[in-house]
């Protein structure tokens, strides 16, 4: 019986310092141009209460929700994955394999 060679673990050290260095270049480039906000429930407040509501900035909100969860969808699915395979990998270490 072959054993499975150990793959090699992703560098998830730098996850962190790679998400945060990633936001402050959203929020030093757009902030200034377009005084955008990355946080979706700010955007819609603001879309809806403090200014008009037009087809255009209903069009925005429509297309913001769908977006984003368009863009959850596959990362809700690999997610799923990514759980089942960790516990099926927990269940071969917690029986001696």
């Amino acid at each position: 019986m072959s054993r499975r060679k150990a793959k090699p673990a992703p560098p998830v050290r730098f996850a962190p310092i790679a998400i945060g260095l990633g936001l402050t270049l959203i929020h030093l480039v757009s902030i200034p141009v377009t005084n955008t906000s990355v946080n979706p429930a700010r955007s819609t407040g603001v879309a809806l209460f403090a200014g008009s509501l037009d087809l255009t900035t209903m069009n925005v909100l429509e297309k913001l929700f769908v977006l984003l969860a368009i863009g959850a969808t596959p990362g809700d699915g690999r997610h799923y994955e990514f759980i089942r395979a960790w516990a099926a990998g927990l269940g071969d270490v917690l029986a001696g394999a």
